[in-house]
């Protein structure tokens, strides 16, 4: 009688759950379809604005064209990547299969980065490495993924509209540009127009169709001369009006952890374990001298970075101990001894404010 009453019950429980398996698959279905569709969407609108990267990734189909970096066209694609932003903002993720959840996090994390190297690194506007850099028909030489002829004619689309780089350049950079970017800018472009000169007409050499030949030698001619028009202009109109301002600042470094890397630490946090995991690897315990540790760190780790943090794990050094795999909290205060003097109390060091 038992037996009879519990049969039946278990087999409703184990319908029950077989029909809240399917629910939760067939959720999982329609969420996922609706996240590959938005994703496809985004990542198709990404590509054509930028068909170098495409290139770069193997879809052909791009081949011969290159980025339009005019105002216009910048401020239609940062209002995509916060529409794409926002919309992502919606998706239920809980309805994601797991496969779909990790896309989810991976893209919502690429259009951060994006965004981030818009708004905050400014780099269409701060930085002429942007453009300097631009003109990579390399790609195009390096594989030999269609007949040489063919890479050829993408060549010469691509340097036709050199002169459409240099003059975004000149139209969205600022008056006055940090100093590193600048001299960065002109030896990327001075090298661009070595390899135009050298590698590139040493690597076409088996190309016989002469007409093709010398349509290129033509924009080829006319892609180094608006790189040396680049060159020429940031040495006369830049570098006089440079200023030293190219620390991104402790608040963007974190977003490019998160951005790039998903690293969540402060960037304090990473140079306490990277200078512990340094002086581990550099001094294992047996060769550091008892009463010579203050003068090991100093120089090892030349100039002491400023603002110094304590760390208990290097301060350990007069008891010839090597650090622990994790690093213990900070202490705060002065040790009892100099030997265990915590490093703000080492040269060029000075206490975090």
């Amino acid at each position: 009688m038992k037996l009879s009453f519990i049969i039946p019950v278990v087999l409703l429980f184990s319908a029950c759950n077989n029909e809240d398996k399917n629910a939760k698959t067939s959720n999982e279905n329609n969420a996922d379809k609706t996240f590959q569709q938005l994703s496809d969407e985004f990542l198709q609108g990404y590509l054509n604005w930028r068909p170098q990267a495409a290139v770069a990734l193997g879809f052909h189909e791009y081949d011969g064209k290159i980025a339009d970096f005019s105002k216009a066209s910048l401020d239609n694609e940062l209002k995509r990547l916060k529409d794409y932003d926002q919309r992502l903002t919606t998706v239920d993720t809980s309805s994601l299969s797991e496969k779909m959840f990790y896309d989810y996090r991976i893209l919502r994390l690429a259009i951060k980065n994006e965004l981030f190297a818009f708004e905050d690194m400014k780099i269409y506007t701060h930085n002429p490495m942007t453009y300097a850099g631009l003109l990579d028909v390399n790609l195009y030489i390096k594989r030999n993924y269609a007949p040489v002829e063919q890479r050829l004619r993408s060549i010469i689309q691509v340097e036709k509209q050199t002169p459409l780089i240099i003059a975004a350049a000149k139209a969205n950079l600022n008056d006055s540009l940090a100093r590193p970017y600048i001299e960065t800018a002109i030896s990327i472009a001075g090298g661009t127009v070595d390899f135009l000169k050298g590698d590139l007409l040493a690597a076409l050499k088996e190309v016989k169709n002469d007409s093709l030949m010398k349509e290129f030698s033509a924009a080829n001619d006319s892609a180094i001369a608006s790189l040396n028009d680049l060159v020429s202009w940031l040495q006369k109109e830049k570098l006089p009006k440079a200023n030293n301002s190219y620390s991104i600042g402790s608040e963007n470094y974190q977003k490019m952890l998160l951005y790039n890397e998903y690293i969540t630490l402060s960037p304090e946090k990473i140079l306490e374990l990277g200078l512990a995991q340094a002086f581990e690897q550099r001094h294992p315990r047996e060769q550091v001298k008892i009463h010579g540790i203050r003068d090991t760190l100093v120089a090892l780790f030349p100039p002491w970075p400023t603002p110094c943090m304590q760390s208990p794990s290097l301060a350990r050094g007069r008891r010839a101990t090597p650090p622990p795999s994790t690093p213990p909290a900070r202490t705060s205060g002065p040790s009892s001894t100099p030997e265990d003097r915590p490093w703000t109390s080492l040269p060029g060091c000075r206490a975090a404010s």
